[in-house]
């Protein structure tokens, strides 16, 4: 009933774990994996209050970005004076 066919050697897990360690794919697709993992272990509230945090940063960039174009109305209008004022002489 015994078979004498020999099992082919297989390397140990350790020698398989080291080149899988040192191969920067595998490094690659672990990174990967992990990301995707993360992104879905966000809850929808967790992600909502995300959302909220960056409308709110595009809100203050907006109000500054108003603030900053009424500058830039301001010194081109000194600048237009100062030209006319140096173009008299």
């Amino acid at each position: 009933m015994g078979s004498s066919q020999e099992v082919p050697q297989q390397p140990p897990i350790t020698s398989f774990s080291m080149e899988v360690a040192e191969n920067p794919i595998w490094n690659l697709i672990k990174r990967v994996v992990r990301l995707v993992k993360g992104a879905f272990e966000l809850s929808d509230e967790a992600i909502e209050v995300q959302i909220v945090g960056i409308v709110c940063r595009f809100e203050l960039l907006h109000e500054e970005n108003a603030r900053l174009m009424e500058t830039i109305v301001e010194k081109d209008h000194i600048i237009e004076e100062l030209q006319k004022e140096l173009a008299k002489f």
